[in-house]
């Protein structure tokens, strides 16, 4: 028998917070590798025109601090990179792991592979932006939160804490049942079922979520 496990599907406000911060740090980053690449080449331009070329002027230690700085912002963008990498591998984005997020698969619950998270944000997540983003507007509609990126990959965002903690509640509540239990189990008989912890709003489990991806895989077999 397969252990079932509970998932909390992430809140729309989460979801929002962590996609606000994945575009900012990025924007963040690519406006002041701007501005110092526009200081250092209108410096060069301007006064290397006019001849000045550091008599005293200090345009060459502009220049060189500009140049200095672009390095600088250069280097973090790859380390930004390598950053979202890593977390790809965790089935997370930057945003996402700040908020507390993770995406797994609709099928098994487990997190999805590296090449399929790499597949979701650089490739199918152009089809949620697409006719002024309402395949993430999509996500206020869905009764589990899901964007279209989210369909087409058969994938939940969930709560990493908050699923940890329901599902940390149903193993006491079952140990408890067990252990309240033990001395009423002399006689042999078939062991019953013990009960799951009451699902709220917002949850799905993993059996829930096989039971969904085999009844539409199936064939309609009434129009035979």
């Amino acid at each position: 028998m397969k252990k079932k496990r509970i998932l909390k599907i992430a809140a729309r406000n989460k979801r929002f917070l962590a996609g606000l911060i994945d575009e900012l740090i990025p924007a963040v980053i690519a406006i002041l590798m701007l501005i110092c690449s526009g200081t250092m080449i209108g410096a060069s331009l301007y006064y290397g025109g006019y001849g000045y070329y550091d008599y005293g002027y200090g345009y060459g230690g502009l220049h060189g601090l500009s140049a200095l700085m672009m390095v600088v912002f250069f280097l973090i963008l790859i380390a930004f990179l390598g950053v979202e990498i890593y977390f790809y591998s965790k089935s997370q984005s930057i945003g996402k792991a700040i908020v507390g997020l993770k995406v797994v698969s609709s099928v098994d619950g487990k997190p999805v592979t590296f090449g399929k998270m790499l597949l979701r944000e650089f490739i199918i997540k152009g089809a949620s932006e697409v006719m002024f983003f309402l395949g993430y507007i999509w996500i206020l509609i869905d009764d589990k939160n899901r964007s279209w990126h989210d369909k087409i990959l058969d994938t939940y965002v969930i709560d990493v804490k908050e699923t940890e903690s329901l599902n940390a509640a149903g193993s006491d509540t079952k140990a408890s049942a067990e252990s309240d239990n033990a001395a009423e189990q002399a006689v042999t008989q078939p062991e019953a079922p013990s009960e799951a912890p009451d699902e709220e709003a917002g949850t799905i489990t993993t059996e829930e979520a096989s039971a969904v991806e085999a009844s539409a895989a199936e064939p309609a077999e009434s129009a035979e």
